[in-house]
């Protein structure tokens, strides 16, 4: 498996903590995946949901975007899935 680093983003909280999460691109012979990292090791993998590399590419750049935490990257990937596949 390759890991490939798409980006980092800085999140403050409504408290005022700062949150830094890592976002990486995963590749395995059986297809594509996404890891996002946080603080204390705090981390969520999700393989072979995205088939395509430009589509992980688009998903990745969504959660950049938005700033995903580990904690909430399955809910937010499989609502990704559901608009893509036109089930809003």
């Amino acid at each position: 498996m390759t890991k490939e680093l798409c980006g980092k983003r800085k999140v403050i909280t409504e408290e005022g903590r700062r949150l830094n999460f890592s976002y990486y691109k995963l590749h395995t012979r059986m297809g594509y995946g996404i890891c996002v990292k946080g603080q204390r090791a705090a981390c969520t993998v999700i393989m072979g949901n995205v088939v395509e590399g430009q589509e992980v590419d688009r998903l990745m750049r969504c959660l950049m975007k938005g700033r995903v935490s580990p904690v909430s990257l399955r809910d937010v990937v499989k609502d990704w899935m559901r608009a893509e596949a036109g089930g809003h």
